[in-house]
């Protein structure tokens, strides 16, 4: 049993240190800068990997006001990798 939390204290501690989690950690960041309160209460960053950013709406009018976002979105997510 303790070998198996050893494990995934291991794990989460190797992802904690990869690239990709600390782009995410900076789209986070700007996208509480930059996204406004009424769609950061309805739309939240769950992910960042292989280059997909992950986001979870309310509801799916959130999901539509989005997609009208995307370009947006995926402008920045680019200029957060590392060059």
């Amino acid at each position: 049993m303790f070998k198996k939390i050893k494990k995934t204290t291991q794990t989460i501690q190797q992802e904690i240190n990869t690239e990709e989690y600390k782009i995410y950690l900076k789209l986070v960041e700007k996208w509480e800068k930059k996204i406004n309160k009424q769609t950061q209460k309805n739309a939240k960053i769950i992910d960042y990997k292989n280059e997909v950013l992950t986001i979870k709406t309310k509801n799916p009018t959130w999901k539509n006001e989005i997609v009208f976002m995307e370009e947006s979105i995926k402008k920045n997510s680019q200029q957060q990798k590392p060059r």
